[in-house]
């Protein structure tokens, strides 16, 4: 950006923020006070946008840079905050209580905006009605005095060790994680005992800086690292990541035999409730791995244990887990209003993609069939790593199926192959062998009474055939064939393990077929 550029953006802002304030000026009757609220917005706006600008230009000439620091200019909030703040910010003395009050001012400035200058269908109120003659003269006053402010502000340079500390600043104020750091309560704590914004950003650039090259000298040890010995290895990483259930009610009171026995696999409940359901579906699970991974293997070996862990977990409770769930599942839109009457109606998909999963506890006995399970995938991992795959690329079709994508074929699909290669795999099928027949004596001999295994896999010779117009799945099908992947899967590892399994499961368990799809109307 140069001189010239700069020098434009301001003149043009300000007197694009004086026409909207001469257009109040003109709006004399108060059934205009609304638009007279807006206008004056608008003008602030616009005086932020300049202020961006300047400061962008300030810090860039000031390191020598042509372009350092990047500003989204279309942030309502954040342009009504620099209107407020100024670019002149650096100069002055500044409290947290002066920071939190300008954002403050800025979000209820920018959704007061909004209520006045929309109708609201649900409570109805002309725009006149919700602002006074001395809210809209309030702000109009305010505008004014920093238009006529800002029109006198020039462009300043910086001296060169304050721009870059500024040009870090600003640049990291736009990342998400890096300002929940930077406003956090340690550092609004330090900003109140020095009570200057230079010394305050000189201090966090200084800390940062200082985090950096820790990281980076910690990376390069890390990478230097030679493989320990048997008996210098001991836990060095602690991996946490969070899962979802819609299949399963979670409460740390099961999960607490779980954790007394796994040593490097120790699973909790948040106690966060699903939007729709209401039940406690969340699980963190946290993953201690030893110092013989180094950090450059430390993804990679993550994520396969957690995709173990993930898998075993979903074979042994016959439930769904996940990194997230499925979110529109009925609907695509927020909402839809009867433009004659004001009225709210809902049109939603009919049956949802989401199926009834019972919602049953996690419990102890689920949580020791996943132990098992787990540590045989572990053990014939190279055995089944094609087998694995499908069963994984099903999982994440499912949490994606939703009204947008709908993936039930697909998903069916990745079933079946890993049913099938399983059973080859184990010698329980073979080329040529009719497969619905393996999987109904396979299945029977570990659940006597279920039903309907004929039914669930009618569309395999179509899939085989790729006559994918003849599959009409549903997602009571998908459900039906994973189960018995899981059961296959449970009655394998508890053969290798030399153990028995009990299927605790009821008829009205069975997966049913879904209706027809159709549309649900509502009306609120």
């Amino acid at each position: 950006m140069t001189h010239e550029e700069v020098t434009k953006i301001k003149e043009v802002c300000n007197q694009s923020a004086a026409d909207f304030v001469a257009a109040c000026d003109k709006l004399e009757e108060s059934r205009f006070n609304h638009i007279k609220f807006h206008l004056s917005i608008l003008a602030l706006e616009e005086l932020g946008k300049a202020a961006l600008a300047l400061t962008k230009y300030s810090v860039e000439q000031s390191v020598g840079d042509g372009k350092i620091v990047e500003f989204d200019f279309s942030d309502h909030i954040k342009k009504i905050f620099w209107a407020i703040w100024g670019n002149h910010y650096a100069a002055e003395k500044f409290s947290k209580k002066g920071i939190e009050s300008s954002k403050g001012l800025a979000q209820t400035l920018h959704e007061s905006r909004l209520h006045y200058l929309y109708v609201d269908v649900a409570n109805p109120e002309n725009g006149e009605q919700k602002v006074t003659d001395e809210e809209v003269k309030l702000i109009l006053d305010f505008t004014k005095a920093k238009l006529l402010l800002d029109g006198e502000m020039e462009i300043n340079k910086i001296d060169a060790e304050n721009a870059k500390e500024l040009a870090w600043f600003l640049n990291a104020t736009e990342d998400p994680e890096m300002r929940r750091q930077i406003f956090s309560s340690q550092s609004y704590k330090k900003l109140d005992e020095i009570n200057d914004v230079k010394a305050w950003i000189k201090w966090l650039y200084d800390i940062f800086m200082q985090n950096r090259a820790e990281d980076k000298a910690f990376i390069e040890a890390e990478l230097k690292r030679e493989r320990p010995e048997q008996a210098d290895i001991k836990d060095k990483w602690k991996m946490k990541i969070r899962l979802f259930s819609d299949s399963h009610i979670i409460k740390d009171k099961q999960l607490s035999k779980f954790n007394e026995f796994s040593s490097f696999i120790k699973i909790y409940a948040t106690g966060k409730k699903d939007r729709l359901t209401k039940n406690e579906n969340e699980l963190i699970v946290y993953i201690t791995i030893h110092n013989d991974c180094p950090v450059q293997g430390l993804y990679s070996f993550g994520w396969d244990i957690s995709k173990f862990f993930v898998t075993a977990l979903n074979i042994g409770t016959r439930g769904f887990f996940w990194w997230y769930m499925p979110r529109d599942i009925d609907k695509y839109y927020e909402d839809i209003t009867d433009l004659e009457t004001g009225g709210k109606i809902v049109v939603s998909r009919t049956p949802r993609l989401r199926l009834d999963w019972g919602k049953k506890p996690l419990t102890e006995i689920e949580l020791g069939l996943v132990t098992m399970i787990f540590s045989f995938l572990s053990e014939k991992r190279k055995e089944l790593k094609s087998v694995l795959q499908h069963y994984s690329m099903a999982m994440t079709l499912l949490s994606k199926s939703d009204v947008h994508s709908q993936f039930e074929i697909n998903i069916y699909q990745e079933f079946y192959s890993c049913l099938k290669e399983a059973m080859l795999v184990f010698g329980d099928y073979a080329e040529g062998d009719n497969f619905v027949d393996k999987v109904e004596i396979v299945i029977k001999s570990i659940f006597p009474s279920a039903k309907n295994i004929t039914d669930i896999l009618k569309y395999v010779d179509n899939l085989e055939k790729q006559e994918f117009s003849k599959v009409n799945v549903t997602l009571t099908d998908v459900i039906g064939i994973k189960l018995y992947c899981d059961l296959y899967f449970s009655k394998k590892a508890a053969d290798s393990k030399q153990a028995s399994i009990t299927i605790h499961t009821k008829d009205d368990d069975e997966p049913k077929q879904s209706e027809k799809t159709e549309a649900d109307v509502e009306t609120l």
